[in-house]
């Protein structure tokens, strides 16, 4: 049985609902506001699409697509309104004779990801139906 099976309906315009959860791992050093250290997170996404009945004479496109991906690195977060009041304050400093400084940004470091799974289906398989979005 596909996850196709599912979308039935006679929709007007063309729907489509995409599902995204995260979870992030970290080991390493954390303040309230501050963290550092290595980082592992995993994301899975669902997404799903019918095509608008409008256009069934000729195709009406249904596609679903599941994936997993895997990403780590290391680096470090600033919360986000602690870095606005940061850069806040160094743009106030403007020195005559130095090159002016840079905002800081509020996460950095190194990362790399790879797709652990990924698989989708489109029916029927005529090119106006193309594939789903990565």
């Amino acid at each position: 049985m596909s996850l196709l099976d599912s979308l039935t309906g006679v929709p007007v315009g063309v729907m489509g609902l995409v599902v995204r959860h995260g979870v992030r791992f970290t080991m390493g050093i954390s303040a309230f506001l501050f963290t550092a250290g290595i980082w592992f997170e995993l994301v899975t996404s669902y997404g799903a699409t019918i095509g608008s009945a409008l256009g069934a004479p000729y195709a009406l496109c249904r596609g679903v697509g599941l994936g997993v991906r895997a990403r780590f690195g290391i680096g470090y977060r600033i919360l986000e309104p602690v870095v606005q009041v940061i850069n806040k304050f160094l743009s106030l400093l403007s020195p005559s004779r130095a090159p002016r400084i840079p905002p800081i940004v509020a996460a950095g470091g190194p990362s790399w990801s790879a797709d652990v799974y990924r698989n989708q289906e489109v029916i029927p398989p005529v090119s106006i139906c193309g594939q789903l979005p990565g």
